[in-house]
């Protein structure tokens, strides 16, 4: 026949144009199947491949071409492979799960069409232990074990691994009961033992749920509540689940401005402010010290009192440079104050500043720079950080009270309250928490047998929070030796308390 002349006799040919159309058939079927689970670019590359092996073909019959044909449908075939191999790179090689890089491309789509989604995220608890008490090598098959689970809630573009213990699933907008549904079977499913190589090992999971766009409508906000999250189920979660809510949002991202602020306050120290509290003696109403107060300046954020971030400086360990910027302001604020108008200044030390193992040489060390007489300084340190650890905190205390410095247990009367520690370290004040004072306005017996006993051991005690009328007469009845709170000095800046002082 005339129209197949241009063609190699011999089955290569026919083979050859056989496996091409088996090659295109074979892409189109299962991309027509899978359709809704293929991402766009990826569906329109499955269409396209099979696509240009048809158009070849027709050129092959049209140009007598075998060249052009080849060259065409190599290119095609390697293209293809390459996009494929892209996407592998992007799935779990111990799992077969796709990873969070393409959980990202997918919630990038999710936020940019506005669409609504819930996502669960899955982290192992304590999975570090498990792979101690059965190994590796088991631990993998666990979680291998954990992946195909999930994967039956969801197709395959819907359940990702995230890293190590981490998992997440993708799924189009559930509303509350089908959510509550999925994570129902979930916790079923860890309610029984897992069947490993004869083995039988148990796990338990923590979980958290996020709705978009209702909870979170950006990527950004995003990350910010899964890091959040996984941090509160890692530490200190009190659910097995977590419902995240666009309020955790606004107080996450309030931390992150304060944490923002105090780093900045470490790195310029003129931000961090000092206010004073005076105390006073009940029995003649003279001023006899102070009570030095950290206030940070911040020009986003506004002043920032003790309560909106001595937390946040604890959790984050910046407590401890900010504390030693106060020390060393208290230093030259104390340089100023006249030898005999205040017995001392009062600075509290947390149980961070006791966590450094130089701590006494270090602030022995600002005292020294900006020297200061040492007895003119008291450190308050709370029951709590006692607590944190006993002999350690004792060494530090016996080191710096070696150099006439004076101590105060802060807080007493609120949690663990230990005796027996006022009569073994050297404090030589003991500082009543205002919540205490308030209690015993009705029945002030306990107060007073309290009070009284901390004077026969030779304590100094001191009311904090004292606020009323009422409450100033209270603790003049109970006997304190002093007192500090608003009703007789709000906390002032340095020049206000010179000012004091001076009219004193």
């Amino acid at each position: 026949n005339a129209a197949y002349e241009h063609l190699l006799p011999g089955a290569g040919t026919y083979c050859m144009i056989g496996l091409s159309v088996y090659y295109a058939l074979a892409m189109v079927i299962p991309t027509l199947y899978h359709r809704k689970d293929l991402q766009g670019p990826f569906l329109f590359v499955s269409f396209l491949l099979p696509a240009t092996f048809l158009v070849s073909l027709i050129s092959f019959w049209a140009t007598h071409s075998y060249a052009l044909f080849m060259v065409v449908n190599a290119f095609m075939l390697v293209l293809h492979y390459l996009i494929g191999q892209r996407d592998s790179f992007r799935v779990d090689d111990l799992t077969g799960l796709p990873s969070s890089s393409l959980l990202q491309r997918n919630l990038i789509r999710i936020f940019r069409t506005k669409a609504s989604y819930v996502l669960i995220l899955i982290d192992i608890e304590n999975f570090r232990n498990f792979n101690v008490r059965y190994g590796r090598q088991l631990g993998d098959k666990m979680l291998v074990a954990l992946a195909g689970f999930l994967s039956t809630l969801g197709s395959w573009n819907e359940v990702f691994r995230l890293e190590s213990d981490r998992f997440c699933l993708c799924m189009p907008a559930l509303g509350k009961e089908g959510a509550d549904a999925l994570i129902a079977r979930i916790q079923e499913r860890m309610g029984r033992s897992w069947e490993l190589e004869g083995a039988e090992a148990d796990i338990q999971v923590n979980l958290a749920v996020i709705s978009i766009p209702e909870q979170v409508c950006n990527l950004e906000e995003l990350e910010q509540a899964t890091d959040r999250l996984f941090m509160e189920m890692k530490t200190g979660r009190k659910d097995s689940v977590i419902v995240h809510t666009r309020e955790d949002s606004i107080i996450q991202q309030q931390k992150l401005n304060i944490i923002t602020a105090l780093r900045n306050s470490v790195r310029h120290p003129e931000q961090v402010r000092v206010v004073y509290q005076p105390i006073y003696e009940l029995e003649n109403g003279r001023m006899i010290s102070a009570e030095a107060l950290m206030r940070i300046e911040d020009r986003p954020l506004g002043w920032l009192e003790p309560a909106d971030f001595i937390a946040l400086a604890e959790q984050t360990s910046l407590i401890v440079p900010l504390s030693h910027i106060l020390l060393a302001e208290v230093c030259r604020m104390v340089k100023r104050i006249p030898e005999g108008s205040l017995e001392c200044v009062a600075i509290n030390l947390s149980g961070k500043n006791m966590e450094l193992k130089s701590v006494g040489k270090i602030l022995l060390g600002i005292l020294e720079a900006e020297e200061v007489d040492p007895k003119r300084i008291c450190f308050e340190i709370t029951q709590s950080v006692l607590l944190q650890s006993y002999e350690r905190v004792a060494g530090v205390m016996q080191e710096l009270s070696q150099q006439e410095i004076t101590f105060a247990l802060d807080d007493f009367g609120t949690g663990y309250s230990n005796v027996q520690a006022l009569m073994d370290l050297p404090y030589q004040f003991v500082k009543f928490d205002k919540s205490v004072i308030q209690r015993s306005t009705d029945n002030p017996q306990m107060l007073i047998s309290l009070v009284g006993m901390m004077g026969k051991m030779g304590k100094c005690t001191i009311a904090e929070g004292v606020e009323t009328d009422e409450e100033l007469l209270l603790v003049r009845d109970i006997g304190f030796d002093r007192a500090q709170g608003f009703i007789l000095s709000k906390p002032l800046d340095g020049e206000a308390l010179l000012e004091l002082l001076g009219r004193s």
